[in-house]
């Protein structure tokens, strides 16, 4: 409610000050003497300042105030991270239960945060042809499971070894991947960008899905001709250092929006990188659990 009262607060002084100033103009200017209308011209400019600068306040202190609501449910992710050691875990299905959790439950808090429709998944890391890593999905929040056959990496894995024309994705080819491979175990962890169109560089293996992107100089037919469905995405390593220092990558967590410019760099990265951290074992796991089926008593 107080929130709702801010915010006719501020659309009502920006209309004052949209009113004062077209009155200004359209009674005083026209008859006043040169320093008057310098006068008008200098005030006018100040209401323009002091509407502008409330906007932003207000932007700012509503996403503040958002962090402070979420409070309860990055508790609950964490809870759901600890509730059970991941050794315990005895099926493939057990964890990937708790990875949905995760993933839905952030996908709601970063919803709320950035006021869009925003996606969460986590990727793991399997060695590919030629012992070149790549990704395969482990699972997604409810609101994205369209980009996916629904298979699970396990299933997924085989059938690409089977399908020779299916697409890999390779760490290499993908930026935001071999970003945050190329940085595991340094300070600058986790890949971020508020607006991928934009980035010149961008690769991305779901462009073999989705088509390329269009190549023109033109900054807005890039954005609206987007193939892939997200602008924004923070891409935050899963991993965690050894007993002797090491650190060991597992897989990643990764958040989208179709929105540009929602995410903040300075509260959302260390939200992502501490639940990218205490997903390791659970990752750890899945991947033990896989090996075995893999190498000798095949898909449950």
């Amino acid at each position: 409610m107080s929130r709702a009262i801010n915010l006719c607060l501020v659309l009502l002084s920006i209309a004052g000050s949209v009113v004062t100033i077209v009155v200004a103009y359209q009674q005083w200017y026209p008859a006043a003497s040169p320093d008057g209308k310098l006068a008008i011209s200098f005030l006018s400019t100040c209401v323009l300042m002091l509407a502008a600068a409330a906007v932003w306040q207000e932007y700012r202190y509503s996403r503040r105030a958002r962090y402070a609501e979420i409070l309860a449910s990055v508790t609950q992710v964490f809870m759901a991270l600890s509730a059970k050691n991941p050794e315990q875990m005895q099926n493939l299905e057990e964890v990937t239960n708790v990875c949905r959790i995760i993933v839905n439950r952030l996908g709601r808090i970063f919803s709320l945060l950035t006021g869009t429709s925003c996606s969460v998944c986590i990727k793991v890391i399997v060695v590919g042809e030629g012992d070149r890593p790549q990704v395969a999905t482990l699972c997604r929040d409810d609101t994205s499971l369209h980009r996916e056959t629904g298979r699970s990496p396990t299933e997924a894995w085989f059938s690409t070894l089977e399908d020779s024309d299916a697409v890999q994705h390779w760490i290499s080819e993908n930026t935001d991947f071999k970003e945050v491979f190329r940085r595991a175990g340094t300070p600058q962890l986790v890949y971020m960008s508020n607006d991928l169109p934009n980035e010149p560089f961008y690769a991305n293996t779901s462009f073999k899905i989705y088509g390329e992107p269009i190549r023109t100089s033109i900054r807005l037919l890039r954005s609206l001709m987007r193939p892939l469905p997200y602008r924004s995405t923070i891409v935050a390593p899963i991993g965690a250092r050894d007993k002797i220092g090491r650190y060991l990558l597992s897989g990643y967590l990764c958040v989208d929006s179709s929105s540009r410019y929602v995410f903040s760099r300075r509260y959302d990265i260390p939200l992502m990188s501490a639940a990218g951290e205490g997903l390791h074992g659970l990752l750890q796991q899945y991947l033990e659990l896989a090996d075995d089926l893999i190498a000798g008593e095949g898909l449950e």
